[in-house]
């Protein structure tokens, strides 16, 4: 048996690659190693005796991965349910962890922690969630007992998508704040005058680029360098 991805628009959106190859794994969890932002859903394929099929190489050394310019469609699950989870063994690796937090998917983690499976994570979980701005997720980890695992991205990309809920509970949580010179800057180029008025006022510790007006300006982001030059603080 072999598997394929199936982005979210199910497998109409394979239209576009009739005249391509298929990129097919060998193995269910190969699936989850290489997901991304747009795969929903895990289909099992056959192969045809008749089609083209070359394995993959990677640093010069096979993988279970090979294209094939054909392929006999079979069932198709969805990768965020338990039941596929639980039907094909799936290993929760850190990136398919990334993913379930970055969609905000508080159910499905709590149904994989309940269930006893083991959770692989890594800072992007907690980090993506901050970016895509879930407290709902924030708030299940930091209630499950689990270690955390977080970096500066954290806070930095927060500030870059306006997200000032996810600051607040950052700074509310307890929790060692992580963050770099990249939170203001991103938060400038962005454009996001909430989430600088939102570090102005929050008594941290302000960290940014001594170029950073030059940037803003390149940018033509007037109301960014009105707001700079209101704010009183020191930057040339």
């Amino acid at each position: 048996m072999y598997f394929i991805h199936i982005p979210n628009g199910g497998f109409d959106a394979f239209a576009e690659f009739k005249n391509q190859y298929f990129i097919i794994f060998q193995h269910a969890n190969d699936i989850l190693i290489n997901l991304n932002d747009i795969d929903r859903y895990m289909a099992c394929v056959v192969i045809p005796l008749d089609a083209h099929v070359e394995r993959i190489n990677y640093c010069g050394h096979p993988s279970h991965i090979l294209k094939c310019d054909k392929i006999i469609l079979g069932d198709i699950y969805d990768l965020y349910d338990l039941k596929t989870i639980l039907k094909f063994k799936l290993d929760i690796l850190p990136n398919y962890t990334a993913q379930i937090c970055k969609k905000g998917l508080v159910t499905l983690l709590t149904f994989i922690k309940n269930a006893g499976l083991p959770l692989q994570y890594d800072s992007k979980a907690l980090n993506w969630v901050s970016k895509e701005g879930h407290i709902n997720v924030l708030d299940w980890w930091k209630n499950s007992g689990l270690p955390l695992k977080y970096s500066k991205d954290a806070l930095n990309l927060a500030s870059l998508n306006g997200h000032v809920a996810v600051l607040d509970w950052w700074k509310n949580s307890g929790l060692p704040l992580k963050y770099s010179k990249d939170a203001l800057n991103l938060a400038s180029l962005g454009g996001n005058i909430n989430v600088l008025e939102w570090w102005k006022n929050s008594g941290l510790r302000l960290k940014y680029s001594k170029d950073l007006l030059i940037w803003v300006s390149h940018k033509s982001l007037t109301n960014v360098l009105e707001w700079w030059k209101k704010s009183g603080l020191l930057l040339k």
